[in-house]
């Protein structure tokens, strides 16, 4: 569930990571060095949420969702 706070400043530091970053396989590590005090699990969230209203690359989307996936996979063992 999604209830972390964002503020318009973490969203754009967010926003421009994932610019820069948008053929980096690490996106989530890098993203996560950019927002100190945010979690793996806010970004994910804020990905999640900030998707719904953002047209993604398919790459951006791959990226992100390929860590999403690993991490649920990782949860069941």
């Amino acid at each position: 569930m999604y209830n972390s706070f964002w503020t318009k400043e973490e969203s754009k530091i967010f926003e421009n990571t994932l610019a820069i970053n948008k053929d980096n396989n690490n996106l989530l590590e890098e993203m996560a060095k950019t927002l100190p005090g945010k979690s793996t699990d806010d970004i994910k969230d804020h990905y999640v949420e900030w998707r719904k209203g953002a047209s993604w690359t398919e790459q951006e989307h791959r990226s992100v969702s390929s860590t999403v996936l690993e991490d649920d996979i990782n949860n069941l063992n």
